[in-house]
């Protein structure tokens, strides 16, 4: 099961998002690459969980974190999280975490930001 229980409330999944299937391939000069293959677009709620971090040597960072929550989709479910990737306003998101929330109703990702 996912970490919250909170289901996203009627009309608060209004934030468009593209998933893209990641394939490796090569570049014109033999280079590997990774290919994005658009699967579908669909409406999220989106959590902006984004802070910062100390490291030992007394740096601090920034993380750019989002969780976003859509209707349940066999077809992206099964995927997982290592061959997809969602792309939000422009912004390409890395999916660390995706797990149902109740009973099949909907899908939670917990994202980074594609560096």
């Amino acid at each position: 099961m996912a970490s919250n229980t909170n289901f996203p409330a009627t009309g608060e999944l209004r934030t468009p998002i593209s998933f893209f299937e990641v394939a490796g391939g090569r570049n014109s000069i033999k280079e590997q690459v990774d290919v994005f293959t658009p699967l579908v677009t669909l409406y999220a709620k989106r959590d902006d969980v984004s802070g910062s971090e100390a490291l030992q040597d007394g740096t601090v960072i920034a993380l750019q974190v989002r969780r976003y929550y859509i209707r349940f989709r066999q077809d992206l479910y099964v995927k997982g999280t290592k061959k997809m990737i969602i792309e939000d306003n422009g912004i390409k998101w890395n999916i660390h975490y995706m797990g149902v929330l109740g009973d099949n109703q909907f899908i939670e990702l917990k994202c980074g930001k594609r560096e």
